[in-house]
């Protein structure tokens, strides 16, 4: 499954778009919590 892949990378975070669909939103957001956001036209995201 996809989810446990991604386990193994340490993610931060994980920004999603409408293309992802509303069942993985879901899923990513049971599984990561907090981690997860819906990514949107006009965001601004810093690495530091």
């Amino acid at each position: 499954m996809i989810i446990v892949h991604l386990r193994t990378f340490g993610l931060e975070k994980i920004g999603v778009g409408h293309c992802t669909g509303p069942k993985a939103f879901l899923a990513l957001s049971n599984a990561f919590k907090e981690k997860v956001f819906l990514n949107t036209v006009g965001n601004v995201i810093e690495f530091n």
